[in-house]
């Protein structure tokens, strides 16, 4: 199921990275 979220994850993790969001933090870690 990571990998199907990786992509879109990825295109938000930027966007979400910035704003400091913690939920997208959490999928970049499982991704990686």
């Amino acid at each position: 199921t990571i990998q199907s979220h990786r992509h879109p994850w990825r295109q938000q993790t930027t966007t979400s990275r910035r704003r400091g969001v913690s939920r997208l933090s959490i999928g970049e870690l499982a991704a990686q």
